[in-house]
């Protein structure tokens, strides 16, 4: 009797199949992980280069803030960084904060009172222009400063509406 003891063409075609289905997938991952990489890489970057920017404004703003100077009510401006991040570019506007009041002697639309409600007090009216003597206050003495960070190549999106894809808030208060 003699006994094969060597595989099939068909065993060898399920293994080659299976060999190669998760070689594929294991290049996907490899893939996707380099790219993960790479984004994380330039968001560390863009982290640090914002860091950086807005240092540089407050070191900006503490000096005019000694010669009692404040940011006018808006400023915008936009440039590049310096090599070898010159591939980076920063934008960045100062805004004047502007809190809503609501006046108690007008109706809920901004309207004067409704005909048959209860007459406006003088408390009312003087809790009101207290608030809104305060909320004039505020809105003098804070600065909202947004910085964005963008990267990419600059020609690619010539046309295109660019969002940030590194966007920092903070506010400024001049307290004397």
């Amino acid at each position: 009797m003699k006994t094969n003891r060597g595989f099939t063409l068909l065993e060898i075609m399920i293994a080659v199949v299976i060999l190669a289905t998760s070689i594929m997938a294991l290049m996907t991952l490899q893939g996707n992980a380099f790219l993960a990489s790479e984004r994380a890489e330039r968001l560390t970057s863009a982290t640090l280069l914002a860091r950086q920017k807005m240092a540089e404004l407050e070191m900006e703003f503490a000096k005019d803030l000694a010669k009692n100077k404040f940011p006018d009510d808006n400023v915008e401006k936009e440039g590049d960084f310096e090599e070898p991040y010159d591939n980076y570019r920063w934008s960045y506007s100062i805004k004047k904060v502007e809190i809503p009041v609501v006046n108690p002697t007008e109706g809920e639309e901004g309207g004067e009172v409704e005909e048959g409600s209860e007459p406006v007090g003088a408390e009312n009216i003087l809790v009101g222009n207290y608030l809104k003597n305060v909320m004039d206050q505020i809105s003098e003495a804070v600065r909202q400063v947004q910085l964005s960070v963008y990267w990419g190549d600059e020609e690619e999106s010539q046309g295109k509406e660019i969002s940030p894809l590194l966007t920092v808030t903070t506010h400024w208060v001049k307290l004397k």
